[in-house]
């Protein structure tokens, strides 16, 4: 035993992840473990290559957010069966073999659907995440769930995908402002999104920034210190999370140990 956890996240800047580590560390200490911070910048090959090498000095268990285009899981599969447990965290994946800390997609998704919807919106667009994350799937069928128990009808035109990144955002946005009846108002997969779409706005059509509403989840610390701030967030718990995630990581360490295999759990946190 190394007595040594890893976290495994695409970007340490991102609010969300350092207070899921907040959460992680505050568990690891208390089961006299140390932890090693790895970033992927949301790129699989990075990911795969630090995975590889932290096998070598046989960390006891790994607890990850897979990066956005992650698709080959044979990694986590072979590291399982050499003796090293793995917990999904946030990002949900397709295996329903790992185990899994995530957030509750669909209250979060039908409260701010309600909350849009009591503001007077009704096209109300949704920007999603990377097609490869499961998790994207997820928050997009809660946003469809969500417009129908409104009774709005669901128009394909109004979703886009994201890779996260401002050039994709801006073009999603130009494709929507570009339609007869763009929308009023947003549903994004996080905050850091609806950030971009205040930038865009500002830069391309000023004239809708104060009207557009957007929600997101992920209620980060920074955008209380913001000038133009989105409409509501949806906390996530992270902080909560990474400590839910440590404590099913150290069960797992404790079952591996044990030579007695658990069934996987997928916890859900709500929002």
């Amino acid at each position: 035993k190394s007595y040594t956890i890893a976290i495994v996240i695409p970007d340490l800047l991102d609010q969300f992840y350092a207070l899921a580590i907040n959460g992680l560390e505050e568990i690891a200490t208390k089961n006299n473990y140390n932890v090693i911070i790895c970033q992927s910048y949301d790129n699989s090959d990075k990911e795969k290559n630090i995975l590889n090498n932290l096998v070598s000095p046989r960390i006891d268990g790994i607890i990850i957010v897979v990066s956005k285009n992650t698709k080959d899981l044979t990694i986590f599969d072979n590291m399982e069966k050499q003796g090293i447990p793995i917990v999904f965290l946030a990002r949900s994946i397709v295996q329903p073999s790992f185990s899994s800390v995530s957030s509750d997609h669909e209250d979060g998704a039908l409260k701010a659907i309600n909350l849009l919807v009591k503001r007077g919106h009704k096209r109300i667009a949704h920007l999603a995440g990377p097609n490869a994350l499961l998790t994207s799937h997820l928050r997009h069928a809660a946003y469809k769930k969500a417009l129908k128990k409104n009774n709005i009808p669901y128009d394909p035109a109004m979703v886009k995908a994201t890779d996260f990144s401002y050039e994709s955002i801006s073009a999603a946005l130009a494709e929507l402002y570009n339609d007869n009846a763009p929308p009023t108002a947003c549903f994004v997969f996080k905050s850091y999104i609806g950030l971009d779409i205040k930038r865009f706005l500002q830069q391309h059509h000023p004239e809708s920034v104060q009207d557009t509403d957007i929600i997101g989840f992920g209620n980060l610390p920074l955008i209380r210190e913001l000038e133009i701030k989105p409409t509501a967030s949806l906390d996530e718990n992270s902080q909560m999370m990474g400590r839910e995630a440590a404590e099913l990581l150290f069960e797992k360490i404790k079952d591996t140990e044990a030579d007695k295999p658990s069934p996987p759990k997928n916890l859900i946190i709500p929002c």
